[in-house]
């Protein structure tokens, strides 16, 4: 069935083949919607439990922060007083633990 498509705003209804169109139909506001400035029609929202909940854990990670502040100042007090030990077996396992990670996510693909 072909389709003859004269423009890009041209309205087409499926199955008709005559080369009328439909044009949409507006009506004008009523007298109490052009004095309330409101729609006649209304429009309601349900909001689910799982929706409340995103909300609520979005809300706690925003208050959380990026960078563990504690953490930071106590390394960097480490180094400095020449405390801090790097532990070159440790640091191994955690990369070849990460390596393993990227791994696995790309075996799935």
């Amino acid at each position: 069935m072909p389709i003859d498509i004269s423009g890009p705003n041209a309205p087409h209804t499926p199955g008709r083949n005559d080369g009328s169109q439909v044009k949409p139909v507006q009506q004008e506001p009523g007298q109490q919607q052009r004095e309330s400035g409101r729609s006649s029609v209304s429009d309601t929202v349900h909001i689910t439990d799982a929706a409340n909940k995103l909300n609520q854990l979005e809300a706690t990670l925003d208050k959380t922060p990026v960078v563990d502040s504690q953490r930071v100042e106590a390394l960097r007090s480490a180094i400095e007083e020449g405390r801090y030990q790097v532990e070159p077996g440790r640091v191994a396992e955690k990369l070849i633990a990460l390596e393993q990670q990227f791994q696995a996510k790309t075996d799935k693909k």
